[in-house]
C-alpha cells in the first residue's frame, strides 16, 4: 500500500485492461467480466465513471470467505507459488 510508484502502475494496468474490455465489447461482446480487486469505493467509482457512459450495466459481485481453512489453503497454494516469495520461507 506503501508504494505510490506501484499503485499507479497497476491503476494504469487497470484502465487499459477496462478499455480493452470496452472495445471488445463494442466490436463482439454482449457480457465482460472484469476480475480486479475492486472493494474499495473509489475504484468502484472509477469503474462506474468509465462504464456507465458507454451504456453498459454494471453489477458488482462480491465473494466472502472467512473459513480459516479455505483462507490458509489459498495462502499456502496461491501466495507461496507466487514469483514474488521465490527463496522466502513459507513460515
Amino acid at each position: 500500500p506503501g508504494n505510490n510508484e506501484g499503485n499507479l502502475a497497476r491503476s494504469h494496468m487497470a484502465i487499459a485492461a477496462m478499455d480493452d474490455l470496452i472495445n471488445w465489447l463494442h466490436a463482439h461482446g454482449r457480457v465482460g467480466v472484469f476480475d480486479a480487486t475492486n472493494t474499495t469505493k473509489e475504484r468502484r467509482e472509477i469503474l462506474l465513471n468509465r462504464l456507465k457512459p458507454e451504456g453498459f450495466s454494471v453489477i458488482f459481485i462480491e465473494s466472502i470467505c472467512d473459513s480459516p481453512e479455505v483462507i490458509a489453503t489459498n495462502i499456502r497454494e496461491v501466495k507461496t507459488s507466487s514469483p514474488d516469495y521465490v527463496g522466502v520461507d513459507p513460515e
